[in-house]
């Protein structure tokens, strides 16, 4: 980003008038963005600078202004006042005759407007060809209105607004609610706004649930649509974790796609180190780094730099459990080097290429892979974190839930029908029944990941649980945590200074786009509950 110019590879918050937010990576000219059932190119947005309203305009998007709902109404009144006084002045010159027509209003469904007709008092109510007439005089009407209006915005506002017959009657805190909804309906603007942590908060904040980048860590398990952390929530992580620049943080999210991470990411300022705990077995890091585009578009949006995330590491659950097993089994005379742990993302001897044997260039990076992964387990193992962060969508019980195969159930030990049973059957039913840990599914447990990451957690460190939801089981943990000082053969390590907060906030009941301030209490409260404890050995 060149001063408040949009550049090619910069990130954008694009706003609809209707409030909806969406925020994009222009990595291309020729690269298209939707919105609802528009889209707009990167083209249109390149060169233009931040806090620009575009208007689609006969199919192209043109820089333009947010029209005021007040100065149109201005307008439209001067115009009332100049035709009431030309009025007055035809009634003196002209004598009238009685008028014998009175007005009636209805609601035309539709069009989703009230209009005005004329009637005499003679005619029927109800007559159904007279209704149908009417409708489609008014929707000729409105559509004469929208091709004669399509390259000024302002004058289409007034046109519409003057073609409705009930539009005169009303009040001029109604007309102006009136412009509103047409200009809501009838205009396609949008504003670029710049990627500030406000911004990106509030886009993640309303986006409904959307699959995550493949390449995400945390793109297997659960996660909720609604971001429910705030501003206001980020910035309490971050003090009561006593986040700093040189800190070690080891962090686990899977409800704000990576708001949290590039938060604690850019506070570090590239002395300190993050690593995200992934549920995945396996994670697409190189030895060199993470590069540009392998991360949520939030954390890179966050830390907005195309180079290599040196400080950042994804680690899979399982390898902080096997890794901390082995540590413990391993004697004083050892080494780590002697260590030979059975699993994929710690031993280059294990293959886990799809296209078969690796090369031996691929093979040398593996090894290379391995060897800084086990130093990072070593220097956390070792040295400890200074805060392990949890932001999860609900606190429950989660096991894993093992799958009998039906197979292996049904397996008889008649000797007279293993004869009628071939070789080839018997032995695929011996490997199903031989191997029940593949048959299995794994569910996230939040009381095991405390368990886990409690390992990696140096004396005196914080551990930190955010979640929106008070559930039973967040109750159940820090009851837990609260008596691991207390009593013999606690789940968790001791813990000091246990506090369960809640962060409330209504504001965003509030309906938008509306003249009085209206609240639903059917919308979902942006709050949660910030559990805190201090790690003493």
């Amino acid at each position: 980003m060149a001063g408040n110019v949009i550049g090619l590879g910069d990130y954008v918050v694009i706003r609809e008038i209707t409030g909806s937010q969406k925020l994009i990576y222009i990595k291309d000219v020729c690269q298209s963005f939707y919105l609802g059932k528009y889209t707009i190119k990167g083209s249109d947005i390149i060169g233009k600078s931040y806090y620009s309203t575009l208007s689609l305009e006969d199919g192209k998007w043109v820089i333009g202004s947010i029209l005021n709902s007040e100065e149109i109404l201005k307008d439209i009144l001067n115009v009332d006042a100049k035709e009431e006084n030309s009025e007055l002045e035809e009634k003196q010159n002209v004598n009238l005759g009685p008028e014998v027509k009175k007005k009636r209003t209805r609601y035309n469904q539709l069009l989703g407007r009230e209009i005005e007709v004329d009637s005499d008092e003679s005619s029927s109510e109800n007559d159904y060809g007279d209704d149908q007439n009417e409708l489609d005089t008014v929707k000729r009407k409105r559509s004469r209105i929208l091709s004669q209006n399509k390259a000024n915005d302002g004058s289409l506002i007034r046109s519409l607004a003057l073609s409705s017959a009930s539009f005169k009657n009303k009040t001029n805190f109604s007309k102006e609610k009136y412009i509103k909804k047409l200009q809501l309906r009838y205009l396609k603007q949008i504003i670029l706004l710049p990627c500030t942590l406000l911004n990106i908060i509030e886009t993640s904040s309303c986006q409904p649930k959307i699959r995550s980048d493949k390449l995400s860590p945390n793109s297997v398990g659960p996660r909720w649509g609604q971001c429910t952390a705030r501003i206001e929530t980020i910035g309490n992580i971050l003090t009561h974790g006593n986040i700093s620049s040189v800190s070690k943080v080891l962090l686990y999210d899977n409800l704000t796609n990576g708001v949290v991470g590039g938060s604690i990411y850019r506070q570090l300022s590239e002395n300190g180190s993050l690593y995200e705990i992934s549920m995945n077995k396996l994670t697409f890091d190189t030895y060199e780094g993470y590069f540009h585009g392998k991360l949520a578009i939030n954390f890179e949006a966050i830390i907005n730099d195309p180079g290599p995330k040196i400080h950042y590491h994804a680690i899979p659950i399982s390898a902080l459990e096997v890794f901390c097993n082995e540590m413990e089994k391993l004697s004083e005379d050892s080494t780590v080097e002697s260590l030979n742990i059975q699993h994929e993302w710690l031993n280059c001897n294990i293959n886990t290429h799809s296209k078969g044997d690796l090369n031996d260039e691929k093979s040398q990076n593996k090894k290379r892979r391995v060897k800084t992964r086990i130093g990072i387990l070593e220097s956390l193992y070792s040295e400890g974190v200074d805060t392990v962060v949890l932001i999860i969508d609900q606190v429950k019980w989660q096991t894993t839930v093992k799958i009998q195969n039906s197979s292996a159930q049904n397996l008889s030990v008649d000797s007279s029908s293993e004869k009628c049973v071939s070789n080839e059957t018997l032995a695929d039913q011996q490997h199903s029944s031989s191997s029940p840990p593949n048959d299995k599914s794994e569910y996230f447990n939040i009381e095991k990941m405390i368990q886990i990451t409690q390992e990696y957690l140096k004396p005196g460190g914080k551990l930190l649980i955010f979640t929106p939801f008070m559930t039973t089981e967040l109750l159940q943990i820090h009851q837990d945590l609260s008596l691991s000082t207390r009593i013999e053969n606690s789940k968790f390590h001791p813990y000091i200074g246990i506090k369960l907060e809640e962060t409330f906030i209504r504001e965003h009941q509030i309906i938008d786009q509306r003249t009085h301030p209206t609240m639903d209490a059917n919308l979902p409260i942006f709050s949660g509950f910030l559990l805190s404890a201090i790690h003493i050995s």
